[in-house]
């Protein structure tokens, strides 16, 4: 049918795109404080999605 004709989909998303302003890059940020230890240190977030 051709009202249900669509165009493809990556030109599509680019033309969508072309639209948009332009992301700002991400905020800088200082240390303040010296790590009480230079070793380095991993955390691991844990939950559930609607938590």
């Amino acid at each position: 049918m051709p009202e249900n004709q669509r165009e493809e989909y990556g030109r599509h998303y680019r033309n969508l795109a072309a639209g948009q302003k332009l992301v700002s890059p991400p905020k800088k940020m200082t240390a303040q404080f010296d790590p009480i230890e230079r070793k380095r240190m991993n955390v691991v977030i844990l939950g559930n999605a609607g938590q």
